[in-house]
């Protein structure tokens, strides 16, 4: 990421992509900020979200501006819950209590 500024409600981050020849390309992702909250994503978030998304679209460097889309993040904080609910599950599992529940006689 190079840089970010704001249009209206919109957030765009600057990125350069270098390829195998060290040649830089300019990139740029948008965000509507007003969708962030609804999907419970920070600010500190933004940036590596949209390199994931750059990275995904990789195959076809000719798309020089996207969009971080409501889609987008409802697959981010999707995973997100399903990452909560599999480490509570994993916690809950580790939780045994001991038989008899006290002192050997």
């Amino acid at each position: 990421m190079t840089s970010f500024h704001h249009e209206s409600n919109i957030r765009k981050f600057l990125f350069d992509g270098i390829d195998a020849d060290r040649r830089r390309t300019p990139f740029t992702v948008c965000v509507d900020l007003g969708l962030i909250r609804k999907y419970e994503i920070s600010l500190q978030e933004l940036p590596l979200l949209c390199r994931y998304l750059l990275e995904g679209q990789a195959a076809d460097a000719r798309i020089r501006v996207l969009t971080f889309t409501e889609v987008d993040m409802r697959g981010h904080a999707d995973r997100r819950a399903a990452a909560l609910r599999a480490a509570e599950e994993r916690k809950g599992r580790h939780r045994k209590h001991p038989v008899g529940g006290g002192q050997p006689e």
